[in-house]
């Protein structure tokens, strides 16, 4: 799977500068301002969301625990931010898993539903259009480019 172009800046772990010092490196830094937050985390779960679909990609379970741990952090931070814990997000979860299953029948839908009906947080009918149009906006932010994001997208893919 292609790698993300880079971007100017991306939020890092805390730890991060001082696992560079300890390699004689030194990492160009700025403090985010908390008004950035929201735009950065959103920046960082694309990001980790690609790697998480690169991990899917190669078949290694090692490889997806790792990147989803890498998602899941984000979302924790992603949720804090909110004034959420993993334990309020984890409820809501099996709410919605309650009310309208999970993924156990591996059910596909065939034909999209009329378009008014919003299904999706990104306004897109389907996930597919939702994630398209996500893909679209990172572009503009050098995240990402539809012309990656319709690579990630092909039926003969695994994921």
């Amino acid at each position: 799977m292609r790698r993300l172009p880079p971007s100017p800046e991306k939020l890092i772990r805390d730890r991060i500068p001082a696992l560079a010092a300890a390699q004689g490196r030194s990492l160009p830094l700025r403090t985010a301002d908390p008004s950035e937050m929201a735009r950065l985390l959103g920046l960082k779960l694309v990001e980790e969301t690609h790697e998480v679909l690169g991990a899917i990609g190669t078949g290694r379970t090692p490889d997806v625990l790792d990147e989803l741990a890498d998602l899941q952090t984000v979302i924790d931070e992603i949720a804090a931010q909110h004034g959420l814990s993993r334990q309020d997000v984890e409820r809501r979860a099996a709410d919605k898993r309650a009310q309208r299953g999970g993924f156990d029948q591996r059910l596909v839908l065939r034909e999209a539903p009329p378009a008014a009906q919003r299904l999706h947080v990104g306004g897109g009918v389907t996930l597919l259009d939702a994630l398209k149009r996500e893909f679209e906006a990172c572009a503009v932010a050098r995240i990402a480019s539809i012309g990656n994001s319709n690579a990630l997208f092909k039926p003969d893919r695994p994921w």
